[in-house]
């Protein structure tokens, strides 16, 4: 009886192992599916550059907007560049969009 209770909790073990590892590789490719771009000029030398200001910022979620100009503001920071009100030698633009999907879930056999 005790052999048959080992082989039910390594069979569970190896379940929920392969399960979980079926969920991470699932998170993964969502993951990889999330599209950034960035565009510049590749001819420029940015380490010549000091300062910095804000251009075009558009995005529906102010939460999002901070979010983004805080991490971005501290890691031109701790490149050595100064945020300038305006007129920096390079102007920040962020377009934040997003494509909500909605999913429509229909059950039962229309009868009744």
């Amino acid at each position: 009886m005790t052999s048959e209770k080992n082989l039910d909790r390594r069979q569970l073990i190896k379940s929920r192992t392969c399960w979980a590892l079926i969920v991470i590789t699932m998170l993964l490719m969502g993951a990889a599916w999330a599209e950034t771009l960035i565009d510049y000029d590749h001819r420029k030398k940015f380490p010549a550059y000091r300062t910095h200001s804000w251009g075009r910022f558009e995005t529906d979620d102010y939460i999002c907007e901070q979010r983004i100009k805080n991490a971005l503001d501290r890691q031109l920071t701790a490149k050595g560049w100064k945020q300038v009100p305006s007129g920096g030698e390079v102007s920040v633009s962020v377009i934040g969009i997003t494509h909500p999907d909605q999913t429509v879930h229909v059950t039962g056999s229309g009868w009744g």
